[in-house]
């Protein structure tokens, strides 16, 4: 018998394997059967190795993997907060753009003009519309005022000259200021050179009337030109400033001369080109008329001696003008 089993050797392997196998499942009390018995010796060695190994059910580990792309904190760079933020300012400033005024004319039929200093141009100049604010005395501390001897008004008769300081003077023109004139520094009672007061001092405000005088100087495109050197002037030595260009005020009926250049016309015309440069943004027109004028443009009788400067009094109301008509910056 023994010499049939040496004749059959792979026979006698598998016969003590399963000798082996029912002695270990009877110490175990978990016996296999003789379908697992033939699985597991039927198995390539290399995979009986990885047997311990916990497998994980593929349902299971999808689970586990969801679970932690939920409870681990997102971690970002700082690079594109910045942008995010960058695009939500950029954004804002899109949203809001800077407020801008816009200059008005009211218009009417011109007439036919024969006079080397002005034309009709068939347009009065309106107050620079924007959202402007009431101010107390205390917004004119870091102005500057110039002009001419209406200006000189607002020294005289407003308290005004408490907060500002004022260039001006009765005569004064654009065109002897190109020319090189100086003006009064009315609070210290000398003469000065204004572009050098303007290279020197810090004014936030500058508030200009003049051309009254210039009304036999040149005609309108001049005045505007000269206006705007004055303009450019300023701007040049005082960063961010604005200014305030002031229309000259309209004459009395008895003083208003169609036969000379001393006449409302002339000054519309003028105030026209002056209200040209106002952007709306650093440079605004304001009209002061309408606080003086009747219902034909002719100043009003009873409030000036000689039909183009006003009396005293009346000065307060520009002042309160001044201070209803304010450009306040954030």
């Amino acid at each position: 018998m023994w010499n049939k089993f040496k004749q059959c050797p792979f026979l006698c392997c598998l016969l003590l394997l399963f000798f082996v196998l029912a002695v270990a499942g009877v110490i175990k009390g978990d016996g296999l059967t003789k379908e697992e018995a033939l699985a597991y010796v039927s198995k390539p060695l290399w995979e009986r190795a990885f047997d311990d190994e916990v497998v994980q059910n593929p349902e299971s580990d999808d689970e586990i993997k969801k679970e932690e792309i939920e409870s681990t904190p997102i971690i970002t760079t700082s690079e594109p907060q910045v942008a995010e933020t960058a695009s939500a300012t950029k954004a804002a400033i899109t949203a809001e753009p800077m407020k801008k005024g816009q200059t008005k004319f009211e218009t009417y039929k011109p007439q036919k003009v024969d006079s080397p200093y002005y034309s009709d141009v068939g347009m009065i100049a309106l107050t620079t519309e924007y959202d402007y604010k009431k101010v107390k005395d205390s917004y004119f501390k870091d102005a500057a005022f110039i002009g001419d001897s209406r200006m000189m008004g607002l020294y005289d008769y407003t308290d005004l000259k408490k907060q500002a300081d004022f260039f001006c003077e009765g005569g004064f023109s654009l065109y002897q200021w190109t020319r090189g004139q100086q003006i009064t520094w009315k609070n210290k009672n000398k003469k000065v050179d204004l572009e050098s007061i303007m290279k020197k001092n810090t004014y936030k405000k500058v508030y200009i009337t003049i051309g009254m005088n210039d009304l036999g100087y040149g005609n309108e495109k001049n005045h505007g030109q000269w206006m705007k050197q004055l303009v450019d002037m300023i701007q040049r030595n005082q960063k961010d400033v604005i200014i305030y260009l002031i229309g000259n005020m309209h004459m009395s009926k008895g003083r208003n001369n169609p036969k000379t250049e001393f006449n409302n016309v002339n000054v519309n015309a003028r105030n026209v080109e002056t209200a040209k440069l106002a952007d709306g943004v650093n440079i605004f027109y304001l009209d002061i008329n309408p606080l003086y004028t009747d219902k034909d443009g002719f100043l009003k009788e009873g409030i000036s001696q000689d039909g183009c400067h006003v009396y005293g009094y009346c000065y307060e109301d520009w002042k309160k003008f001044l201070k209803t008509h304010a450009v306040v910056r954030e």
